[in-house]
């Protein structure tokens, strides 16, 4: 059974499978050191390394891209058109951040996107062997960096790739986590924590991973060792991406129940409950949880998004603040900073932008686009993900919802990679679930 939906009439070239496993893992690495290139402190081409495999894997791929998805494109690309025009006529938009934003929006869905052309070319298990390697690179980074000194090795990369400091807060990780946190090469420490949590979660739905099955128990231990290490909250984003999995995708080893609509309510409540935690960690008393549970990375992820969305939306219900428009946002943020015990202190609020203030792209939709415009968008992403034939749609806004929690950057290619990660899964559990059901029935034709 081909993994491919091409189109009648066209072709597309091979890839060799060293050449797609040397892409995909090329393109994880673009996508999590974000390495750019810059213009003084200006990006002039962000993720520079996902933008050009993804240049190369259109060229090579194009007729392998579903007619679907292309129509889907056209229609959000006039949507976010509207959205642009409305909200730049509301805010203003003299410098061009919002356009900016909204050309970016377009073009990271587009990169994004191919990493599901390099799946076309890689069955379920090679796919998840290179998210394998890609985690246990993290996992021997951080480790070595933590306990074999190598930090200065990672720093002196990031100095080099980045123009301006990628990470000022190692005083704030001291006091919070009692020592400065691993960066394995990349921009910041959270960025370790959460691009491990989804190649690991990815990789566990990949492979069908049951519940005390060894590759169960590796991944618990595995968790466990990079809580400690890396200390980022986010890892615990596990164990919730774990539960959607057994919950929401299909597998050939056990009998599937439910329908779309019971899926759709367990995907709602399981967001949900990532609202509900927020609301239960800002109402919780100092000294019943750990320190960092009231930090500034939690508070930014859980609580503030939240409040700050609120706060949009009483004001601008059907359009929000236009994708970018930072002034609008750090009017809105800044207030429930201040005003809010949990906020954190030590000179950085003053010195951040509301990118580094809100870092939840879950809420982030709802913030730059609006109740209406956010809801046409959401139908456009399902569409996106019905053109390449992902039954479990449920599973991945359930997902995608929860990573989200723990990335800004709504527009970035990263945040967009991510989407389509966890779509690769998706589709991969899909097409072994339906050839588990045809093998069966072709067994009693053949009778």
């Amino acid at each position: 059974m081909s993994t491919r939906p091409l189109a009648a009439g066209r072709t597309a070239h091979e890839l060799s499978q060293h050449s797609t496993d040397t892409l995909l893992m090329l393109y994880l690495l673009g996508a999590y050191t974000g390495v750019s290139i810059y213009s003084g402190t200006q990006i002039l081409v962000p993720s520079v390394a996902c933008i050009a495999i993804a240049g190369l894997l259109y060229c090579l791929k194009w007729p392998s891209v579903p007619r679907r998805f292309i129509s889907t494109i056209y229609a959000l690309i006039v949507m976010f058109t509207i959205q642009y025009a409305i909200s730049a006529f509301g805010y203003g938009d003299q410098d061009g951040v919002m356009l900016r934003a909204t050309i970016n929006q377009i073009a990271s869905i587009l990169v994004g996107f191919s990493l599901v052309l390099l799946s076309f070319e890689i069955s379920a298990g090679r796919f998840s062997r290179v998210l394998k390697y890609f985690w246990l690179f993290l996992v021997i980074g951080a480790t070595l960096e933590q306990f074999a000194g190598i930090g200065m090795i990672s720093d002196a990369f990031r100095s080099l790739v980045y123009p301006k400091s990628a990470y000022v807060a190692d005083i704030r990780d001291v006091q919070l986590f009692g020592g400065v946190r691993p960066k394995v090469f990349s921009l910041e420490p959270s960025f370790v924590g959460i691009w491990f949590t989804a190649t690991m979660a990815a990789w566990l739905a990949c492979t069908d991973a049951r519940p005390f099955s060894p590759r169960f128990y590796a991944a618990l231990v595995t968790c466990l060792w990079m809580g400690y290490v890396v200390r980022s909250s986010t890892i615990a984003f596990v164990a919730p991406l774990y539960v959607a999995q057994i919950l929401l995708l299909p597998s050939s080893k056990v009998r599937r129940s439910g329908d779309q609509v019971s899926r759709a309510v367990i995907a709602a409540g399981l967001v949900g409950a990532f609202i509900l935690v927020g609301v239960i960690i800002e109402s919780l008393p100092r000294g019943l949880a750990p320190e960092f549970v009231y930090g500034d990375s939690v508070y930014g992820r859980l609580i503030a998004p939240r409040l700050v969305t609120q706060s949009i939306l009483a004001d601008s219900p059907i359009i929000g603040t236009g994708l970018g428009n930072q002034d609008t946002l750090f009017t809105a943020t800044l207030p429930v900073y201040l005003s809010n015990r949990l906020a954190f202190t030590g000179g950085y609020l003053e010195a951040s932008s509301a990118r580094s203030l809100i870092t939840n792209s879950f809420f982030l939709h709802w913030i730059y686009l609006g109740i209406v415009f956010g809801l046409i968008a959401a139908a456009g992403y399902v569409s996106l993900l019905r053109s390449i034939q992902i039954e479990s749609v449920s599973y991945v806004v359930a997902t995608v919802s929860i990573i989200w929690f723990s990335i800004g950057g709504y527009v970035t290619v990263q945040c967009w990679t991510l989407f389509f990660l966890f779509a690769i899964a998706a589709r991969y559990r899909d097409r072994e679930f339906t050839i588990s059901r045809q093998e069966p029935d072709a067994a009693c034709e053949a009778t």
